[in-house]
Parts: structure tokens; C-alpha cells; sequence
């Protein structure tokens, strides 16, 4: 299976994701091949597992013959807990579950975190800061600005964004968010699954849509996420006006795809 693969021994023919992609997903990858002993669950030829709702089939697995490729030989799930937190794909704040690594460096927005209008009003006003404390600062180690004034965008990334177009399953989400007084870049992190083949770079690019363009800030690779340091060169005047006009994009290149296998084009609202 494409996108989810699969433990056979594990397997015990319930049929629930033949079911699932048959009668949800409507999509139909899915089916039981064979006679007696020897049947298999497989996708049929042609039609790897990939569809929307590709996760939940793994989800309804009742023995973990699926398995999620982004969480596969990442960590197990004992070491794992669940946390209520919101969305942050975009402005409209979905209530979320992450799973989330014991001992990882991670903290989360609690579920139905609502600030008040003096909050938001701070928020706008760049009064509000993020601070992470430890036990040898107990009054905080590092601190963040939230300044609530950048001008940023979205980017969906696709192969089919490619120039030219790459047939490929992976898929990504951008974020870009900049300065308007001084241009510095304050967010820009990119994640991605699904490539065909191990990440090599990520760069934002400056190019219309359909048409390719020059790198103007390279990417720090990590695993499924790429960011731009913290040494990242401010937007020149130029870039700052492609931004606005939506001529910039996020590029992820792979061994597979040396000139870039997923690409999206940032679009700020």
C-alpha cells in the first residue's frame, strides 16, 4: 500500500478498511484477495491507498496492520499522550487532539482556549509572549514576542504545481509570515509527507504561478518539517511586493525529484 504500509501478520481480515474505503471514502482501493488461509487485504493494481480520509482507515485498524508512514519507526505508542488543542492551519481555530511524544519538546494550546477582548487587544498590540521554564529557571528560560502585526500567507503544496508537473502522492502545508514595517521573516515552516523519496531541500522561491523562479531563502530540513534559520535575511523590497501579489512559493525537492517534487504558491488573504 502506497501511503500506509502494511503488516500482514498482523492482519485479521475484518474487513473494516475494505468497508471504510468502500462506504466512506467511496473511493474503493481497497479489497480481500485470495481463498482461506492464504487471503490478504490489498489495494487493488493501479489504486494505491491515498485518499482524504486515508488516515482514518488507518485510525479504525483494529491490530495496527496499517501504519501510519509519517509515525512509522518514529516512536511507539506508550510513549505517546493525547492533548486537546486548536488547529493552527488556519484563522478559524478547530478544535484538535494531537498525539503528542512524552519527553519531546512540544507544548500545546489546551482545547477551547478562548482570549478575551482585552487579550485579543493585547494580542494586536504585540503585548503577549510565549515563555518556556525550567527547573534551573523557574521563572523562564526562553521568552517570544507574539507582535500579532505580520503579514502572512498560506501555501498548499501539490506535485502537480511542479514545473513541469510531478506525478507524485505527497503532499504539503506553508506557512509564511513577515515583518510588513522591516521585512524580516518572523514564521516560515513547511510540512510535508508522502515524498517518493528522502527530502534533500525546501526553499522559498520567488516565481509566478506555473512558472519557476530563484531561491531567496534557503530551508533547514528536519524530519517531514523544513524552517528558515533564525539568520534568515529580511525580504528585499521586491520580494516583499512578489509576496503580496502571491508570487512566492514553497518548493520541497527529493532524491526522486531533484528539481522539486512538491511545490505550493504562498496566497496571502
Amino acid at each position: 500500500m502506497h501511503c500506509t504500509p502494511f503488516d500482514g501478520e498482523r492482519c485479521i481480515k475484518c474487513t473494516r478498511c475494505i468497508r471504510f474505503c468502500d462506504e466512506v471514502s467511496r473511493t474503493g482501493e481497497l479489497g480481500l484477495f485470495d481463498r482461506g488461509g492464504h487471503s490478504i487485504v490489498a489495494a487493488f493494481p493501479g489504486k494505491p491507498l491515498d485518499n482524504a480520509y486515508s488516515g482514518n482507515t488507518v485510525d479504525i485498524c483494529p491490530v495496527g496492520a496499517l501504519i501510519d508512514k509519517n509515525f512509522l519507526y518514529q516512536a511507539r505508542v506508550w510513549f505517546a499522550e493525547r492533548k486537546e488543542t486548536v488547529c493552527t492551519s488556519c484563522s478559524r481555530g478547530c478544535n484538535v487532539t494531537a498525539t503528542v511524544q512524552i519527553g519531546t519538546d512540544t507544548a500545546v494550546i489546551p482545547d477551547g482556549t478562548t482570549l478575551t477582548d482585552a487579550q485579543y487587544t493585547a494580542f494586536l498590540a504585540g503585548d503577549l509572549y510565549v515563555n518556556v521554564h525550567t527547573l534551573a529557571n523557574s521563572n523562564g528560560e526562553i521568552r517570544g514576542q507574539l507582535t500579532g502585526q505580520g503579514v502572512g500567507g498560506l501555501a498548499l503544496l501539490s506535485g502537480a504545481q511542479e514545473t513541469p508537473a510531478v506525478s507524485t502522492s505527497a503532499s504539503g502545508l506553508a506557512t509564511l509570515v513577515v515583518d510588513p514595517a522591516t521585512s524580516d521573516i518572523m514564521i516560515a515552516v513547511v510540512t510535508f509527507s508522502g515524498l517518493s523519496a528522502n527530502a534533500t531541500a525546501s526553499h522559498i522561491h520567488q516565481g509566478a504561478t506555473g512558472a519557476p523562479g530563484g531561491v531567496i531563502v534557503p530551508l533547514t530540513l528536519g524530519t517531514n518539517i523544513a524552517t528558515a534559520p533564525p539568520t534568515a535575511a529580511a525580504l528585499s523590497t521586491t520580494q516583499f511586493a512578489a509576496l503580496i501579489a502571491g508570487n512566492l512559493y514553497f518548493n520541497v525537492h527529493s532524491t526522486a525529484h531533484t528539481g522539486g517534487e512538491i511545490r505550493g504558491q504562498v496566497r496571502v488573504p
